[in-house]
């Protein structure tokens, strides 16, 4: 009985990427895995197919491509950027320590100058209790241009599309075709505030639970 009640059920097309879900074929498995799709985030690294859960992606690119693709970072420290001028699209990517999460560095060739934005590689549906902010910081000569994003753009996968509000712009008269752009990121992680439960609400719980005790009693 109980086998042919396993038969009945059918994983999320995710199994492959971690998810352990069973469920009825029909609307409650195709409403899962659309909202499981939001959790799926892709390795940002060229001509790399995998796919799976942040945790799960930030372990593989650890293994994988941290020596040859990434910058090490810790949450509250400065790290040191050089964005090239000469090209279209640039991409660096940050890792934090220990397997932690990625945060992807693009740089953007616009008509009128270039554009530099920061956004962490995580599900945007992810209802985890961390955020990333950063600051960024550039100079050329005596002029500073400086970006504080107090919440980075989550992003399931890379794209080169030109950013648009959380970016840094500078014009092309302060900078120098020949050189590359020395920056600076400081990324910060943010402890999410979790919800107070008020003494009110305590209250109308605690009399709802002798309310049911007392049902179940009588």
């Amino acid at each position: 009985m109980e086998r042919l009640v396993e038969a009945v059920f059918f994983p999320c097309r995710n199994a492959k990427h971690g998810c352990t879900e069973k469920l009825f074929h029909g609307k409650e498995l195709v409403d899962h895995e659309k909202e499981c799709d939001g959790f799926v985030c892709y390795c940002p690294v060229p001509f790399c197919d995998y796919a799976g859960f942040d945790k799960n992606l930030y372990y593989h690119f650890t293994v994988c491509h941290k020596a040859n693709y990434c910058s090490g970072f810790r949450t509250g420290q400065y790290v040191d950027v050089d964005v090239p001028v000469n090209m279209k699209e640039t991409m660096l990517i940050l890792q934090e320590y220990n397997h932690g999460p990625l945060v992807i560095l693009q740089a953007f060739k616009g008509p009128d100058g270039l554009y530099v934005t920061a956004n962490l590689l995580a599900a945007p549906c992810a209802s985890r209790g961390w955020k990333f902010g950063y600051d960024l910081t550039c100079w050329r000569g005596n002029v500073e241009f400086t970006d504080t994003i107090n919440e980075m753009n989550r992003i399931q996968r890379l794209s080169f599309e030109t950013p648009g509000v959380k970016s840094m712009f500078i014009p092309y008269p302060f900078l120098d075709e020949s050189l590359v752009v020395k920056m600076e990121i400081r990324i910060s992680r943010i402890k999410m505030r979790r919800k107070k439960i008020t003494k009110k609400k305590m209250r109308s719980n605690n009399i709802l639970y002798h309310i049911c005790c007392s049902r179940s009693l009588s």
